[in-house]
C-alpha cells in the first residue's frame, strides 16, 4: 500500500520513486528532524493571514523584533547547530522547501538574493521582513535589504560593506 501511495506520488511529481524517497529523506535531515524540537509546528496559512490582517501595525512590528532577537536564535543553533548568517539562510531555504512556500534564490559575487513568494498578504510579508531584518543584523555586518511586493518579498544580502 505505502509503495503504490509512493509511485502515484513520485509520478504525479514526474519523479521516479527513488527520487521522491531521496528527496523525502533529504528534507526530513534538513529540517523534520529536529524542527519539532525547535519549537516549530504547523498551522493553516488562512488563519495564520487573518490573524496578522487584524493586528495593529505596531504590535506586528514590536512582535517581529521580539521575535527575531529573542526566539530565532536557539531554534537556528537546534535545527542547523549554529546561528550565523549561513545557518539563517540554510534554515530559511530549508524551511520554505518544507512549507511548500515558493522561492528561487540566486548568489552571486556581489550578494545573496532570495525572492519569496508567501501569497498570505502584504502584511505577512512585510512582518516577515521585518522578523529577517532584524535577526540578519545581529548575525553580519552586511548591508541586508528588503523590498516587499504585495505578497512577495526580495530579500538581498550584500556580500560587501
Amino acid at each position: 500500500m505505502l509503495l503504490e501511495e509512493l509511485k502515484k506520488i513520485a509520478n504525479n511529481a514526474r519523479l521516479s520513486p527513488n527520487s521522491l524517497v531521496s528527496q523525502v529523506l533529504s528534507e526530513y535531515v534538513d529540517w523534520h528532524a529536529f524542527a519539532r524540537e525547535a519549537g516549530m509546528g504547523y498551522f493553516d496559512k488562512k488563519m495564520i493571514e487573518e490573524l496578522i490582517e487584524q493586528a495593529p501595525n505596531e504590535f506586528l512590528n514590536k512582535l517581529a523584533e521580539r521575535f527575531a532577537k529573542n526566539q530565532l536564535k536557539e531554534p537556528l543553533l537546534v535545527i542547523k547547530k549554529d546561528a550565523s548568517l549561513w545557518s539563517f539562510l540554510s534554515a530559511l531555504e530549508s524551511w520554505l522547501r518544507a512549507s511548500g512556500i515558493p522561492y528561487r534564490s540566486e548568489t552571486n559575487e556581489d550578494f545573496i538574493k532570495l525572492v519569496i513568494n508567501f501569497n498570505m498578504g502584504k502584511k505577512w510579508t512585510e512582518f516577515c521582513a521585518r522578523i529577517y531584518t532584524t535577526l540578519l543584523e545581529q548575525l553580519t555586518t552586511q548591508k541586508i535589504e528588503t523590498q516587499v511586493v504585495d505578497c512577495t518579498l526580495v530579500l538581498i544580502i550584500n556580500k560587501e560593506n
